[in-house]
């Protein structure tokens, strides 16, 4: 029976709880935009060409990256009021949300309000984490800020139920109160959080009536449905109990969700069943018009509400009961949730017969299930996995050059690549070489975006697409970069083919490959084996010796524990027109120890002093060459399969063969390296190329328990260019006096300039490259970087070595392409940061300014400069939205001056000319997304 101050109290409340708890449209989480997670990478590399004379050249930027940086957000619903006896127990249901973009925990607390009647005892709060509206156990939280602290995940939810006794010997009529609080720790670690930010609470009130008091709660039959193409019913159960004193008429109002379907008995309806209401077992009486002067129990439901009303007569004090009814959730209904909360009169009807159900039960909610699956064709528009487009062939292409598909006319003429987004939420898709790929040895495949600046991850290590909404497509560009010692139409007797995997970030189980074939890679050879075969270069399938060019395969697989030598055969033919010479070498890491020796044809190693080159080698299959590799894992070998790769290599013809051999040994630890660059010198000029070091193992790397090496390594070709490293020692993000600088060519010790680098800490190294004054113009130098640990730390073995390598092209005109960022925590152009190529924390809603400096360091005049650039995903461009004049130190007397503009998400840029020793300087903001 209602009363004048549940009246009163449940007037604000109705609304709101019927909005936040009742027939809400179903939560997609696929249709709303939301603030990127919590370590979410946010990475930019800016491209630059210009014409070097009648030369179009090419440079990249370092890569510049934001961390996205947890902020928090949660909601605590919702205000409940409800009827009770004098001294009985009473329940509120109350759900909190994180709302923010990574996982969060809160403290929750209790406690009686002032001003209100009387006040509770024995007041509690209890988890419910299936949403039953059921406590999952005896155990209460411990409140208050020392007591337990409920962890959820960015998206997620907790039910909790208070439970507290009311007050005895009070008088009908009159209320208690509670005060159910949830503070974050996020946002209470936020200086400039109000105390209103930091915590939420809900108040909860009882009133004291003589008669009935109900309480009701709700459960689904299932957690989660699939209705991509049908209609999935759910059981619905509604469990109610008279805990008060006297009996009365229980009424409850069901008001169901958009995408929830009921059909009453009777009733035509062709696309669903009846659905069935039973109470207690029986069925429930449909009465589709009650008149008011009904005896027996009954429901109704109004079509055009979606409401269904229960009315349960004379429920006796102290009784249980409950009512089960069907319902479907509708084929085709969107990814997300379906939420469903009944309301029910806790104390009946008044004695006029007012019917006021306003006590929520708790929110069920049933998932939805998404499906995330992509495919990556030469199709504009979508098309399933059974489509034809998946293969894309270039017919003839050049020794050495690079194959640039899904370009679309530009180069190849190739077809255009599209990523599509075939699921029914947003998705974000990784790209890599699959598995399946066969390409030659050291041919390396590079993911541009559409406007030709390299990939990016948005998720991690791999690249990716960054999001892409539903029905969305993404261009990607894949370039094939060949070898130049490779030529031929297969390699392992396979057609030449670059494989592209795309997998959903969001169900890794689902992938989509496309093909890339190359049908001839238009040839003098050397051909590397193990000596058992017919030495006529040919990978012949039965006998599987490394013949041919860059074998693939696994040829020799040999047992050994760590500092235990094993031997691999290796025989050497020129297949070429003229003697040639020819180094050995691995791709092991130094702490690998490898000998080369002579041997006689069956492998024996007969030599005793070790070599590293072959001598002269005839042509011919006859005059083939034998040599052994002794090969010893470091003591400290990572367990596993160790592939090595055996190179033979001509200085003079640059020809080149591999064969891959394999120990299998018996602990990991990670370290990685980025990022390769390529850029242009004038002659005695200098160029500075900057690399990421990151230790993503569990242990410190270059500690007094291991060491850190890092090696240098020149082009034998371009002699006289010079390379330093230089160590960001004081990890401010800029090179300057105080860094390391290492010149030795092995074993320079990285852990003593660093002094350890810890479990995911970054240093910057420098790769400064000199040309010699006398070089000539075309002239080609790639330098290499190597680094890698040896000793064990707490019997964790080494991390494999890492390297990079920087390509430098003499040029008379020399663009150098700097890229660095700065906060603008506020976004409005006045409070940017410092400028540098540090790692920025960046939260949802504040802005990243990119500046781009493009620098002639050559000693002529370079034209038709053109700089390109992205907004990466994540982010939106705020500026500038017209033509900005692009500054030049010193300034430039072009006419009209060269200008940029970012339209969306691509920055386009008028050509321009540098003189030497000129810089020209453009910046535009991003605002991480909210």
């Amino acid at each position: 029976m209602s009363n004048p101050i549940q009246t009163l109290k449940r007037n604000s409340l109705s609304l709101s709880i019927a909005t936040a708890l009742g027939g809400l449209a179903l939560v997609s989480t696929g249709a709303q935009a939301a603030a990127p997670a919590a370590g979410t990478n946010i990475s930019n590399i800016a491209t630059a060409t210009y014409s070097d004379g009648s030369t179009t050249r090419t440079v990249t930027s370092n890569e510049v990256k934001t961390t996205v940086t947890q902020v928090g957000s949660f909601r605590l619903e919702t205000n409940v009021s409800t009827s009770a006896n004098q001294n009985s127990e009473v329940q509120f249901q109350h759900t909190l949300y994180n709302d923010g973009n990574g996982t969060d925990t809160f403290t929750i607390d209790l406690a009686n309000k002032t001003g209100d009647d009387w006040d509770f005892s024995n007041i509690k709060v209890f988890l419910d984490t299936d949403g039953d509206g059921k406590a999952d156990s005896n155990t209460a939280l411990e409140l208050g800020a020392t007591g337990t602290v409920v962890t959820v995940a960015a998206g997620g939810k907790v039910n909790l139920i208070v439970v507290a006794t009311t007050a005895g010997s009070v008088s009908n009529a009159t209320a208690g109160q509670l005060e159910l609080s949830a503070t974050s720790k996020i946002i209470s670690a936020d200086v400039t959080a109000t105390a209103k930010d930091k915590t939420k609470s809900n108040i909860d009130t009882a009133t004291i009536t003589a008669g009935a008091v109900f309480a009701v709660e709700k459960k689904a039959s299932v957690n989660e449905v699939n209705v991509k193409t049908a209609a999935q019913k759910i059981l619905y159960t509604l469990s109610y109990r008279n805990k008060g004193n006297d009996k009365g008429d229980l009424i409850i109002d069901d008001t169901l969700n958009a995408n929830l379907a009921f059909r009453p008995t009777g009733t035509n309806d062709a696309n669903f069943a009846d659905h069935v209401v039973k109470l207690n077992g029986s069925v429930l009486a449909y009465v589709k018009t009650p008149t008011g002067s009904e005896t027996a129990s009954y429901y109704t439901y109004d079509s055009a509400t979606k409401k269904l009303r229960f009315v349960i007569k004379n429920v006796e004090r102290n009784t249980d009961g409950n009512i089960t009814f069907e319902s479907d959730v509708k084929a085709g209904t969107a990814p997300g949730t379906v939420p469903n909360t009944a309301m029910y009169d806790s104390d009946g009807p008044d004695p006029s017969g007012k019917i006021d159900p306003d006590v929520p039960t708790n929110n069920t909610e049933i998932k939805v299930a998404s499906t995330n699956t992509g495919v990556i064709n030469d199709a504009e528009k979508k098309k399933d996995k059974t489509g034809n487009d998946d293969t894309i062939t270039a017919a003839s292409v050049a020794q050495g050059s690079s194959v640039k598909f899904g370009s679309g006319t530009e180069n190849t003429g190739l077809e255009v690549i599209y990523v599509h987004n075939n699921g029914d939420t947003t998705d974000t898709f990784t790209v890599e070489l699959d598995a399946l790929s066969n390409l030659p040895v050291g041919t390396t495949v590079t993911f541009l975006q559409p406007n030709g600046t390299p990939l990016t991850s948005t998720v991690g290590n791999a690249k990716d697409t960054g999001p892409i909404a539903v029905g969305g497509s993404y261009q990607l560009i894949a370039v094939v970069n060949l070898p130049p010692e490779f030529s031929g139409t297969q390699v392992n007797g396979k057609d030449i083919q670059a494989v592209v995997k795309i997998t959903s970030t969001k169900d890794a189980s689902q992938t989509d490959p496309i093909t890339l074939k190359i049908s001839e890679v238009t040839k003098n050879s050397v051909d590397l084996s193990n000596g058992k075969g017919n030495k006529d270069g040919k990978d012949d399938a039965g006998e599987k010796t490394g013949e041919g060019q860059n074998t693939s395969y696994t040829v020799d697989k040999l047992t050994a524990n760590p500092g235990q030598t094993v031997t691999f055969p290796i025989a050497v033919t020129n297949h070429g027109s003229s003697t040639d010479n020819y180094n050995l070498t691995t791709d092991l890491p130094s702490d690998w120890k490898v000998e080369f020796f002579t041997a006689d044809s069956t492998g024996t190693c007969t030599g005793t002093a070790p070599i590293s080159n072959t001598g002269d080698v005839e042509p011919g299959a006859a005059q083939t060459q034998y040599f052994c590799a002794k090969v010893t894992p470091p003591a400290n070998a990572p367990a596993g399969d160790k592939d090595i790769t055996f190179t033979v290599s001509s200085v003079a013809t640059k020809l080149s063969d591999t064969m891959k051999d394999q120990v299998v040994v018996n602990a990991v630890r990670n370290l990685t390296l980025v990022t390769g660059q390529e850029s242009s010198v004038a002659p005695g000029g200098t160029v500075t190329y900057e690399h990421t070091l990151t230790n993503l193992g569990n242990v410190t790397e270059g500690s007094a328990a291991g060491t850190l090496y890092l090696d240098i390594t020149q082009d034998d070709a371009t002699a006289g260019f010079t390379t330093t490293v230089y160590v960001d020692t004081n990890s401010n993000g800029v090179l300057d006096s105080a860094d390391a600088v290492l010149t030795a060519a092995e074993k320079n010790d990285l852990g003593a300039a660093l002094a350890g680098l810890a479990q995911n800490e970054s240093v910057k190294l420098w790769v400064k490259v000199q040309a010699p004054s006398t070089a000539t113009n075309g002239l080609v130098d790639v330098s290499t970087i190597k680094v890698y640990a040896d000793g064990k730390i707490s019997t964790i073995d080494p991390a494999a070595a890492v390297s990079n390598k920087d390509r430098t092209t003499v040029t008379a005109g020399q663009v150098r392409l700097e890229k660095t960022q700065a906060l603008d925590a506020k976004c409005d152009g006045k409070s940017v940061g410092t400028f540098g190529t540090a790692t920025l924390a960046a939260k949802p809603g504040e802005c990243v300014v990119y500046q781009i400096k493009a620098i002639n360091d050559g000693k002529a005049e370079v034209t038709n400069v053109q700089i390109t650039d992205a907004v990466p995903a994540y982010t939106t461009g705020t500026s500038p939205t017209t033509a900005t004049n692009i500054s030049f130190v010193p300034a430039s007397t072009e006419t009209p001056a060269p200008t940029y503009t970012l339209n969306g998400k691509q920055l386009s840029v008028s050509p321009f000319k540098l003189q030497p020793n000129q810089n020209a300087i453009l910046q535009f903001t991003v605002e991480v997304d909210k």
